[in-house]
């Protein structure tokens, strides 16, 4: 009986198997989580004029460029690092930009030329790969979808003349962002990440744009809001 009980005490002050060490090396560095939900926001503004001096006194802008937006995604892990998902983000503003005169009215007011410009919106969805270190973590997503209605762009016409909804080319529509994630409130985590979005618009209201041409745009865009992870 003396045996059994020494032998009983060795194992339990035993040190965790290899097995073990290995289970908790993971969750410490890629999570036990198992899905992932994300919803935040995207914002920018930015102005400029012409003044004389600078005392801030307010004049008529040269530059007028804001925008908003949401991003939302949900992916699921599916081994060590490494989660698949889906992703959306549509953002909507106005941007508008004109040409200074070289003169001053009486007061002193900048005199601008006509401004061109307008408002648009944007809608991107499509799958995503996601690779996470800890709260570090990297994205590789796909425009499978990419649509833009531009009032500013009037200058990039369809064959048939027509000014309707952008459609990118899905061979050159990608989405590549990096971030980090803060934990807040169990099993909430705060998201700051950049993400760097390139693409070719080629086709306008379904038809190919005038001579072949491809409206190739590109943008870094920061992004704050939150996560709910499940874990498994």
């Amino acid at each position: 009986m003396m045996g059994l009980i020494v032998a009983a005490s060795l194992v339990a002050a035993a040190p965790p198997s290899s097995a073990d060490d290995g289970d908790k090396t993971e969750d410490s560095v890629w999570g036990n989580e198992q899905f992932r939900f994300e919803l935040g926001g995207i914002f920018s503004f930015y102005t400029s004029a012409v003044e004389r001096g600078t005392d801030g006194e307010s004049n008529k802008q040269l530059v007028v460029d804001s925008s908003f937006g949401l991003y939302g995604a949900g992916s699921y892990r599916v081994w060590g690092p490494f989660s698949i998902g889906l992703f959306t983000q549509f953002e909507t503003g106005d941007r508008r930009a004109g040409e200074f005169t070289g003169e001053f009215d009486e007061d002193d007011v900048a005199l601008v030329g006509g401004r061109f410009g307008g408002t648009f919106w944007e809608f991107w969805f499509g799958p995503l790969i996601r690779a996470q270190y800890k709260g570090v973590f990297a994205e590789v997503g796909w425009g499978l979808v990419g649509l833009r209605n531009d009032d500013g762009r009037n200058d990039l016409a369809g064959e048939d003349g027509n000014t309707d909804t952008f459609r990118s080319d899905p061979g050159t529509a990608w989405l590549f962002g990096i971030g980090g994630a803060i934990p807040v409130l169990d099993p909430l985590e705060l998201i700051l990440r950049l993400n760097y979005r390139i693409r070719y618009y080629t086709t306008r209201g379904g038809e190919d744009l005038t001579q072949g041409t491809g409206h190739g745009t590109q943008d870094f865009i920061p992004f704050v809001g939150l996560a709910w992870r499940i874990d498994s």
